[in-house]
């Protein structure tokens, strides 16, 4: 794992930060974006608590576990 500092260089325009951890890592992580004069990360899963309900999450909104034509190998 890499301090934001490390890695923002390499970008021309600050990245868009997507954070899909707890709040311990998400506030970590959004301290870090303040101090590097970031826009706070988006949470996607705030308010969402417990594993199980966050991987119910993940696999609804994750592209590659929806079910459309390229998904299920059908027409491109």
């Amino acid at each position: 794992m890499r301090p934001v500092g490390q890695f923002l260089p390499s970008f021309k325009l600050p990245p868009r930060l997507v954070v899909l951890a707890g709040m311990l890592y998400t506030g970590a992580l959004a301290h870090g974006a303040h101090w590097h004069n970031l826009p706070r990360p988006e949470e996607p899963m705030r308010g969402i608590a417990g594993c199980g309900l966050r991987i119910k999450w993940l696999r609804a909104n994750t592209p590659a576990n929806r079910t459309d034509e390229r998904a299920s190998g059908g027409a491109r």
